[in-house]
């Protein structure tokens, strides 16, 4: 009987990061198609305007400028905790990385918060079926988006900081700061075309 050979792969890493990642992958060709949901809300938007004779219709109050302002400010400040824990995952340096989870979850739930008191701000007193489907379009999808990148950071963190801190930790931590810039980006969007755009 001839002897068979065996590869031994037992030294090789459980996880992978970076882009030789599946799961990298997969949430690259998500954010594409969600993304694509995103761009169609825009268009949807873009497209009642053109159509309206009046856009936002003389009747809609606008909402105010400083919520989101501030929320605006605060998504811009979570870019520099996302950074940290990026590069932290990368040296694979489980203090630093819980530290920035925890500001950046903080951070996040914050605003959460404001997201809400936006919102319910608004309520449903738009006047205008157009207008008031298109913003409400916009502002729910992101909405969903928020939440979901929220809970996930939040559940990502409680992980790290009970510890210990695989491999899959770090990965798992680079890509949802990858949704988190990813939320940040649409979120600026919208606020230019909901909130400072109507007022041009």
């Amino acid at each position: 009987m001839s002897a068979r050979a065996v590869l031994d792969v037992s030294a090789l890493p459980t996880a992978e990061h970076g882009r030789r990642a599946l799961v990298w992958l997969g949430q690259v060709w998500m954010l594409v198609i969600e993304g694509t949901m995103f761009a169609l809300a825009f268009a949807s938007y873009f497209y009642l305007r053109a159509t309206a004779d009046v856009w936002p219709p003389a009747n809609v109050e606008l909402p105010g400028l400083a919520i989101p302002t501030v929320m605006l400010a605060l998504f811009l400040a979570t870019i520099v905790p996302t950074r940290i824990s990026s590069r932290a995952a990368d040296e694979e340096d489980a203090p630093r990385l819980v530290r920035s989870m925890v500001v950046l979850s903080v951070l996040e739930l914050v605003a959460v918060a404001l997201w809400w008191v936006y919102l319910s701000r608004l309520g449903f007193r738009w006047y205008d079926y157009a207008y008031g489907s298109a913003v409400w379009l916009l502002l729910g999808i992101h909405t969903f988006h928020l939440v979901v990148s929220t809970a996930e950071t939040v559940v990502l963190t409680t992980l790290a900081a009970r510890g210990p801190v695989t491999r899959g930790h770090y990965l798992a931590t680079k890509i949802d700061g990858m949704y988190w810039y990813w939320v940040i980006g649409w979120f600026i969007a919208i606020y230019l075309v909901v909130d400072l755009l109507p007022r041009v």
